[in-house]
């Protein structure tokens, strides 16, 4: 069996600076098993924290899904690890910077099919084509933006109602929370940040 590890720094502003330790490993294959990354990812305790942490808070529909592309790791460096691509077209903005209408693309860390990472294969959490999501995406200068957390970050859309599987999800997850109670949720939080500011 091979490892490979990667440590990357990140300063996630939840509760003042915490540093999140993202760990990489890639393992070889098993008699049948496939090759994954596994990373650790922030947890977020409230709707206000994944609320302050995003950059852009969007619904949006997938138009197309599954591109992967090598993303270098850094400007410095000529490593680059694999990122499954979708191209969404905002229909709300929730918070950021963003128009109705406009295409964004979202990274998520991985090859969906060939080493995907273990959270979004155990979750099947990869955007698919022809969906509709909430999500709480990063946003960088000159690279896709990406989902806070696969836990998180990405919550699907069906018909009127948010449907996540994972347990640590703040929307979808055992409950039947409709879009709109939602977007009300945390339209709340903002007003509330924006009065504190």
């Amino acid at each position: 069996m091979k490892k490979f590890f990667m440590t990357i720094l990140r300063s996630v502003a939840s509760v003042g600076t915490v540093f999140l330790m993202l760990s990489l490993a890639a393992c070889g294959q098993f008699a049948g098993e496939q090759s994954m990354y596994h990373a650790d990812y922030p947890y977020f305790s409230s709707i206000d924290e994944l609320t302050a942490e995003a950059d852009l808070i969007i619904i949006g529909e997938t138009v197309s899904a599954n591109n992967v592309e090598k993303l270098k790791t850094s400007s410095d460096s000529d490593d680059a690890l694999p990122y499954t691509m979708c191209e969404v077209r905002i229909s709300q903005v929730i918070k950021g910077t963003a128009e109705v209408g406009e295409i964004i693309t979202v990274k998520q860390f991985g090859d969906f099919k060939k080493m995907p990472d273990s959270a979004l294969k155990e979750l099947d959490g990869y955007i698919k084509k022809d969906s509709t999501n909430l999500m709480f995406l990063r946003v960088f200068d000159g690279v896709p933006s990406e989902p806070l957390s696969p836990y998180q970050g990405v919550v699907s859309i069906e018909n009127g109602k948010l449907v996540s599987k994972s347990k640590y999800s703040l929307f979808g997850f055992e409950n039947n929370e409709s879009v709109e109670d939602a977007v009300d949720s945390i339209g709340a939080v903002i007003e509330i940040r924006s009065k504190g500011d």
